[in-house]
């Protein structure tokens, strides 16, 4: 951006590039198949371990861009405004991102000398990843990347009742089975020390350092022993964000397709603390076809109702009730209350609602569609991160 250029950009301009910024982040998943969502196919666990060296490293910088690039952000909100201090804190951000791609450029350089180099697919993902904000590179390093410098990430020492197995208690009086104690982690299988119970919440937290941020799940072990129970059924958890961070969500009719790393792919209620995609419906890992609408990467976008035809045509997209703008106002933010989400699966008639509004609808009639499968909620790899989740409980139909 020409300096000349900057007195001419409108407040709700300026505010709207600055959280663009603020919410690129480079999801480098582990898990085979096509990039999606920002992904980098096919990386072996030892390039997973280079990639968290190399952020590692760019801790500092990664730091001190977060700071400016929250400055700004606050700057930009001020009133009355004050174009002289935007334009000094724009000033600070371009210096502190280029003094983080230099870094970054060193530490790809010696990533790519070494035997863990990534190939050319991964290298084009990574560079389609920057592309999306102007060409001008990633602006935050993925893995350990964190958008509250303030806060201490500390993942649990343990997980109490994680991998025992529940007897599932009688349906209450609307028909919903409780899938949760309030007390411990029975009934739910993930990799240890990730996920805990604190306050009688499911508490999940990611960190920066070596094995700290792993793509995996917190698997209903009931869902995964019987998936063909879990077919048609009507789930609802509340979940919140603690970090600003991160990326979640609830996967339904699902399937195991990383076993060393309790990796969950199929159909997902998404939510991300940036709120750029609450709501919608993505197809983790590609298992239902990875068919999108044409609205983002999502194969049922916040705001439609999204239809995919038993011909494997192109998808047909109908407006719902509530556009995506609207949508989003309508989430709770990082920190605050929990939301409340409701997942119908119903034959091929999945629905997405959060807080009492429908923000997705997706009929999915291709021949790739999912049919029953496990019920997990995501850990996503790419970012220090906390959410919770509270009273899960589920009925069949």
């Amino acid at each position: 951006m020409k300096k000349s250029q900057f007195s001419r950009l409108s407040l709700p301009a300026l505010a709207a590039i600055t959280l663009a910024i603020s919410s690129t982040l480079i999801f480098a998943q582990g898990g085979g198949g096509a990039a999606g969502r920002g992904g980098i196919p096919n990386l072996t666990p030892a390039q997973i371990s280079a990639i968290n060296a190399m952020d590692q490293a760019l801790t500092a910088q990664t730091s001190a861009a977060a700071t400016a690039r929250t400055a700004l952000i606050a700057a930009s909100f001020a009133e009355p405004r004050n174009d002289t201090d935007l334009k000094a804190r724009l000033e600070q951000l371009d210096r502190a991102e280029l003094a983080l791609a230099n870094a970054r450029a060193e530490q790809f350089t010696k990533l790519q000398a070494g035997a863990d180099k990534l190939n050319a697919e991964q290298i084009s993902a990574l560079i389609a990843i920057s592309s999306r904000i102007g060409g001008g590179g990633p602006r935050v390093g993925g893995r350990g990347g964190n958008q509250d410098p303030g806060m201490v990430f500390t993942r649990p020492t343990e997980s109490p009742g994680l991998g025992k197995p529940m007897e599932l208690p009688k349906p209450d009086a609307d028909g919903f089975v409780s899938m949760f104690n309030g007390r411990d982690l029975t009934g739910w299988d993930a990799l240890p020390n990730f996920w805990s119970v604190k306050n009688g919440v499911i508490d999940c937290v990611e960190t920066g350092e070596e094995g700290g941020n792993i793509q995996s799940d917190l698997i209903w072990m009931d869902s995964q022993e019987h998936p063909e129970k879990y077919a048609n059924f009507e789930l609802r958890v509340k979940f919140r964000w603690i970090s600003h961070s991160g990326n979640s969500g609830v996967q339904f009719r699902g399937i195991m397709d990383r076993a060393d790393t309790k990796h969950i792919g199929g159909y997902q209620a998404d939510f991300d603390p940036q709120n750029a995609f609450t709501g919608g419906l993505y197809d983790e890992s590609g298992k239902a076809g990875r068919h999108q609408s044409g609205q983002g990467p999502h194969m049922g976008p916040r705001g439609y109702k999204t239809t995919y035809s038993a011909d494997g045509g192109a998808a047909r997209l109908e407006p719902l009730a509530e556009n995506n703008e609207a949508l989003a106002a309508v989430v709770k933010p990082v920190g605050g209350d929990f939301n409340e989400l409701v997942v119908i699966a119903d034959g091929s008639h999945l629905t997405i609602k959060v807080n009492d509004h429908v923000f997705a609808e997706v009929i999915d009639e291709y021949p790739s569609a999912l049919k029953s499968g496990i019920i997990a909620f995501q850990q996503h790899a790419g970012a220090q991160m906390e959410i919770q989740f509270k009273d899960p409980k589920i009925k069949f139909l």
